[in-house]
């Protein structure tokens, strides 16, 4: 990780004949000044404390990748993604992280400052999941062109479209096709 000392990745190993009043000692290494959730496959009950108690300073930085809720796959099992661990250090730690990922401007705005004069009004964010692709679009002030190819499609698009929430309809993309394959034949708005 860049040359940055960090600690959490892969499975933490916990003794399974440990008490409560173990995990309420375990070691703090006060070198810890920030918590960054990403997915994490080994995601536990263990790293969740370490999360919240190293969180309850309030100088300990917190950061998120992303908020996606499920990964796009068009299978019957359901794939908790990396919104699942944040949400769970939200909820322990009472701190809300700065996110890094869609939908938040962060990535947009590194984005256009490394590669400069990118002017968002002749920009198009092109994604496949409403939430959060759409939504960064939105709110960088970009064009927005949603491929059917993800968790939604075009009966999102029109309950978002007639919804009475202000929220739903900020979903609305500009545009939308079917795959990225169908540029080529028209884009339906």
């Amino acid at each position: 990780m860049a040359g940055i000392q960090h600690i959490g990745v892969g499975p933490d190993v916990v003794d399974r004949s440990s008490t409560i009043d173990d995990w309420a000692c375990l070691p703090i290494d006060p070198e810890v000044k920030a918590v960054v959730v990403g997915f994490d496959e080994h995601v536990s009950y263990h790293k969740l404390v370490k999360a919240a108690t190293y969180l309850s300073d309030p100088d300990c930085l917190f950061l998120a990748t992303n908020e996606d809720i499920r990964f796009p796959f068009e299978t019957k099992v359901v794939l908790p993604a990396t919104g699942l661990c944040v949400q769970a250090v939200k909820e322990a730690s009472q701190r809300e992280p700065i996110v890094l990922g869609k939908p938040h401007k962060y990535m947009f705005l590194s984005i256009a400052k490394s590669f400069g004069g990118i002017d968002p009004k002749r920009t198009v964010m092109v994604g496949d999941t409403l939430a959060t692709d759409i939504m960064l679009g939105k709110n960088c002030g970009l064009k927005t062109l949603l491929v059917e190819t993800g968790l939604n499609n075009r009966q999102d698009i029109a309950e978002n479209r007639f919804s009475k929430s202000a929220e739903k309809q900020k979903l609305v993309p500009d545009f939308f096709i079917r795959s990225i394959g169908d540029l080529g034949n028209g884009v339906l708005s």
